[in-house]
């Protein structure tokens, strides 16, 4: 949307995140600032019928209000700082802008996440500030409940007391967002795009359209109002699968500070088994991920032949990818706030896996555990059939690692050492051997062979594990010399 001659917008700019930076009003004009991540910093709001200039900073969880002119901001004062549980209000003294006084409000929300209510305290009986009641969409019932308190501080009394204004500094509302209230714009600020309450859409493009080609690009939260609620202005999530803390999308602010401030601090009651699955799935995952990336880089150096390249290397991969997720997963255990954790962090290994599910495949947690199946016999199995040496004699023992390292590396235990070309050697038959293969690689005859072995009456015939006799090298000549003479 460019314009909205309903609101009386005569134009609105984005930047490249198609985020509004500036609205130009027939009353004013609004401005926004940005960081990289799509944070907002700043709001500027030039009201040209009270000929004023004001603005909000969002910095860190705490919300200022400032005067500017020329660009030039002055006359910052802290209004709030925000908690999980609502927020501590920066109190000053009537008329005056410095020698304020914390009080804290509590939110109370429903199962929507909705701020129902914001509650303080007055002489020590409980106070309701703001009460809010909504139309599915967000929109404000009118007619009741519709008187509005502030806080003042008396400080010559050193005393917190509640007063009549038109609007609470607080202006965090429908689902824990903010409502852009200034100039009568009407919008509920998610973090990647802005809502408009009155008509139940948004008016930027969903960045995710690709993803739900079943819903139109600004549909809110699927028109699922009751059941679901909207994902940072991105996509649905299922109330049933939420652990909902109060004021879930307002802005908070660390212990840091609250230890700072001496505010109380409550306990969240924390979803252990999920934490616990965390931890379970990223220890697990680094410890053989880890290991499976090391020992598929020391298989590749270990090795020679293309097939032992290409298995290694899916090792490689497969072992870091199961690393680095599982990485992801601890830090998600020990940063988790009681919210629902990401589904593919939650329950997949491997990137193939992840991958699968964001294409919306059904079967995307067998992916994920064939990959890690198929990681285990990928160095044997890949290098027997892919061997450029002798690629059909091995294709037979697919997935066999112990064969494959034999084959790599043939077992030199059984084999003599000694200088004297005459001694007789053995050798144990591996799967997937020829006779003329052993003859081949041991610089023999297939018929020298079966007179050193007379136990084989069928050269076709041979058993692993079986010790074959190797004949000198003087012997395997004097074969050849009788075969060509016979020739």
């Amino acid at each position: 949307m460019t314009a909205d001659q309903n609101k009386e917008i005569s134009y609105i700019a984005y930047n490249h995140a198609n985020m509004p930076t500036h609205v130009q009003m027939n009353n004013g004009e609004v401005w926004f600032t940005y960081d990289a991540l799509g944070n907002k910093w700043y709001k500027r709001v030039g009201d040209y019928q009270r000929d004023e200039k004001h603005g909000t900073a969002y910095i860190f969880g705490m919300q200022y209000e400032f005067k500017y002119n020329n660009h030039i901001q002055y006359d910052w004062k802290l209004m709030f700082i925000g908690t999980d549980e609502g927020y501590v209000s920066a109190v000053y003294p009537e008329g005056i802008d410095s020698g304020f006084k914390f009080q804290y409000v509590y939110n109370h929300t429903d199962h929507l996440g909705n701020i129902r209510q914001n509650i303080t305290r007055e002489n020590g009986n409980l106070t309701v500030l703001r009460e809010h009641n909504y139309y599915p969409f967000g929109l404000l019932h009118r007619g009741y409940n519709e008187d509005k308190e502030d806080l003042k501080y008396d400080k010559e009394r050193d005393f917190i007391f509640t007063v009549q204004a038109q609007a609470g500094r607080y202006k965090y509302k429908f689902q824990g967002q903010e409502r852009q209230e200034d100039l009568n714009l009407g919008w509920d600020s998610f973090k990647y795009r802005n809502y408009d309450y009155a008509i139940g859409r948004f008016f930027n493009v969903d960045p995710l359209a690709e993803k739900f080609p079943y819903y139109s690009e600004y549909v809110f939260s699927g028109n699922r109002v009751t059941d679901a609620v909207e994902l940072e202005g991105k996509e649905p999530d299922e109330i049933k699968y939420q652990v909902f803390e109060a004021n879930r999308n307002a802005p908070k602010i660390g212990a840091t500070y609250n230890q700072y401030l001496n505010i109380p601090q409550y306990n969240i009651n924390l979803n252990l088994s999920a934490r616990t699955k965390l931890f379970i799935n990223g220890s697990t995952n680094v410890i053989f991920g880890g290991t499976m990336a090391v020992g598929g880089a020391i298989y590749i150096g270990a090795t020679d032949g293309g097939g032992a390249a290409v298995g290694g290397t899916y090792l490689v991969f497969t072992g870091s990818s199961m690393f680095a997720m599982g990485m992801t997963q601890l830090v998600e255990a020990f940063n988790y706030n009681n919210r629902k954790p990401d589904a593919v962090i939650m329950n997949y290994s491997t990137m193939y896996g992840a991958w699968a599910d964001a294409g919306g495949l059904d079967c995307a947690k067998k992916i994920d555990n064939g990959a890690i199946i198929l990681s285990m016999i990928a160095g044997g199995g890949i290098r027997k059939v892919f061997d450029i040496s002798n690629p059909i004699s091995r294709i037979n023992t697919i997935g066999n690692i112990y064969s494959a390292a034999s084959m790599i590396a043939p077992n030199q235990n059984n084999v003599s050492n000694s200088n004297n070309t005459s001694q007789i050697n053995s050798y144990t038959i591996q799967n997937g051997d020829t006779l003329s293969q052993i003859a081949a690689d041991h610089n023999t005859t297939v018929d020298a062979l079966m007179e050193a072995n007379p136990q084989i009456q069928d050269p076709d015939k041979i058993r692993a594990g079986d010790t074959l006799t190797l004949p000198s090298s003087n012997q395997s000549d004097n074969n050849q010399n009788d075969n060509n003479q016979n020739q």
